[in-house]
């Protein structure tokens, strides 16, 4: 997985995660059940708002997840789940899981307390197996199988994104790959990035 990060900060840090660590998540709210768990694996990540809030990493069972900026999200409101929010979040999945079906299976259960940022994810195992998700409208949305026409994600929803893909050469249109710096031209271009490297085998799923 490769990730360009555009963002109005640059300093950052590179944390190794130990397993075994028990956890608690930081609350948002009064009301809130922070979620406690105990890490399964160790990991890698890259952290610009201290350690155990990290934008995106890699544990050694391979599982990755990155996030991107998604002014669409809109979370549901409070209830009786346990909570993380959005950046710990990531870290509850590389603690815990090894594959993207794990992390599927266990989103439902846990809610995101947001403290600043409209996101969503993607996520990788080691199989090649990728999803993205999503809170949209206040429910969870998962991208997976056959529906993930091409494993990119830029800042738009991705059913909007894979249905503008679809406009363009090689995913069923009539239109040249973009060269346009919008979030939806970006995601045409890494689609037809991916697939071009894939198919020479640069990339191995």
């Amino acid at each position: 997985m490769g990730k360009c990060y555009d963002w109005n900060m640059e300093q950052g840090l590179v944390l190794w995660n130990k397993r075994g660590l028990a956890k608690s998540a930081l609350p948002v709210l009064r009301t809130d059940r922070p979620a406690e768990w105990q890490a399964k694996y160790a990991s890698l990540t890259f952290n610009q708002y201290g350690r155990e809030m990290p934008n995106g990493g890699m544990n050694e069972a391979g599982l990755v997840v990155e996030i991107m900026w998604l002014n669409a999200t809109r979370h549901p409101p409070a209830d009786e789940r346990r909570t993380v929010n959005e950046l710990q979040w990531i870290q509850y999945q590389l603690d815990r899981f090894a594959t993207v079906a794990e992390v599927i299976d266990n989103a439902p259960l846990l809610r995101i307390g947001r403290v600043h940022g409209d996101v969503h994810y993607m996520a990788c195992d080691r199989s090649g197996t990728c999803a993205t998700l999503e809170v949209l409208d206040g429910r969870l949305v998962i991208t997976r199988g056959q529906e993930l026409v091409a494993p990119a994600l830029t800042n738009t929803p991705y059913a909007e994104s894979a249905e503008h893909l679809r406009k363009h050469q090689g995913f069923g249109g009539k239109q040249p790959i973009p060269g346009g710096s919008g979030s939806l031209d970006r995601f045409a271009r890494a689609a037809s990035r991916s697939r071009a490297s894939m198919a020479t085998g640069s990339v191995r799923r």
